[in-house]
């Protein structure tokens, strides 16, 4: 209980700081008021205040003073704007007292501060993106994870959750994935089993992406389904991320599952999301949805090497150059498929030559394409036919 009045102490600082430096003016709380059967206002309010700076009140002072906050509190809100404030104190004072009230008084507590904590977790994605370890990052997702997944049990439609839910089960996949190809030759009945566990893991991202966006638009997974330009005509501006890592999600459990019927049928539904993705907002991380068109044209039948280096060539501008994966892609897709050992070695060069701390939210991203290079240059007699003769010539 200390560190949550601890916290809201430090929240209702900052606020205030900033409310101050912006001129915004909050009114004194101190305001009089006589009852001979309970404490006046006055008193009630400084009780709450107190409240809130002492750690060691004990439970049943907290109850007794949470009742006063009902009607204190949201008489003092709704006359938040205009007036004016004596000092700094008693601005904080009031932020303080909306945050007890806001906590204490509300009809669940639970919720209320689930959804406060969701926020916080949801908006800090940084502290993985930003490191060069990719191993350690595999081994602290899955408690985040499932942090995410108790909080949506309590909170189900908190978008921001979900999202971080999303990205959080792909790059989890993905990194399974990444694991799986490197072992797969030499531990086959290993390699099985995590493909089939990242299979699991991209649809578990892609469900709580479609979950996001059913939030604005109800059952808009069977309306994907039953006519998808209808239900993602539907779609705006701050649904992309939502698209994205969803089609991505999808497309991704069909990599790790290539001889699955039913991801086969569907890998046009996932394109689909991307696509809406990137007619919105190509812009979005970097420019990740011409990425991702660089693999779905070089690779899927039917597709486009040309379409493929169109995509290459606007991830590359949007990235300036700066995300590692962007030459993967066509490295992957395209070169192995044209049997093109030049331009395969070159791009691994292009990939491995990108700094990954000039851009700190990809330096993870960065980190492990330029790992996965290391290893392709290592494999490039197995992947192309004539490096393999001239090798058996040597």
């Amino acid at each position: 209980m200390s560190g949550f009045f601890c916290q809201m102490r430090s929240t209702a600082r900052r606020l205030t700081l900033a409310l101050h430096r912006q001129g915004r003016a909050l009114p004194r709380l101190a305001v009089g008021g006589t009852g001979s059967d309970k404490p006046s206002k006055q008193k009630r309010l400084r009780a709450t205040y107190s409240l809130v700076c002492d750690q060691n009140r004990q439970p049943h002072e907290i109850a007794r003073t949470s009742q006063w906050v009902t009607r204190d509190v949201r008489g003092q809100i709704k006359s938040c704007i205009g007036g004016r404030h004596r000092s700094l104190r008693d601005a904080r004072r009031f932020v303080t007292l909306g945050f007890v009230g806001s906590f204490l008084c509300s009809c669940s507590i639970e919720q209320t501060a689930v959804d406060y904590l969701a926020d916080a977790l949801s908006e800090g994605g940084s502290v993985y993106t930003s490191d060069d370890d990719p191993d350690l990052i595999r081994e602290a997702l899955p408690f985040g994870l499932k942090t995410y997944e108790g909080l949506l049990e309590i909170t189900p439609e908190h978008r921001g959750l979900l999202l971080a839910s999303a990205k959080g089960f792909t790059a989890y996949a993905y990194l399974l994935q990444d694991e799986v190809d490197r072992i797969d030759a030499q531990h086959l009945i290993a390699a099985r089993k995590l493909r089939g566990r990242a299979r699991k893991l991209y649809l578990r991202g892609r469900d709580y992406a479609l979950r996001g966006l059913a939030v604005s638009y109800e059952d808009f997974a069977a309306g994907l389904h039953k006519n998808p330009d209808a239900a993602l005509s539907k779609a705006s501006m701050e649904d992309v991320p939502y698209l994205y890592w969803a089609g991505v999600a999808w497309a991704g459990a069909l990599s790790v599952a290539k001889h699955d019927l039913s991801l086969m049928a569907d890998v046009a539904l996932a394109a689909a999301l991307v696509e809406r993705s990137l007619d919105l907002d190509e812009t979005y991380e970097l420019g990740a949805a011409h990425e991702f068109f660089i693999s779905y044209e070089g690779s899927r039948p039917g597709g486009s090497a040309q379409r493929a280096r169109w995509h290459y060539a606007q991830a590359l501008a949007l990235s300036g150059g700066h995300r590692a994966s962007v030459h993967l892609a066509l490295a992957e897709a395209v070169a192995i498929q044209e049997q093109s050992t030049a331009e395969f070695r070159r791009l691994l060069d292009e990939a491995l030559k990108v700094d990954r701390n000039t851009v700190t939210k990809l330096r993870l991203v960065n980190t492990i394409a330029q790992r996965r290079a290391l290893w392709l240059k290592s494999r490039v007699s197995d992947l192309f036919l004539i490096a393999k003769l001239e090798e058996g010539d040597q």
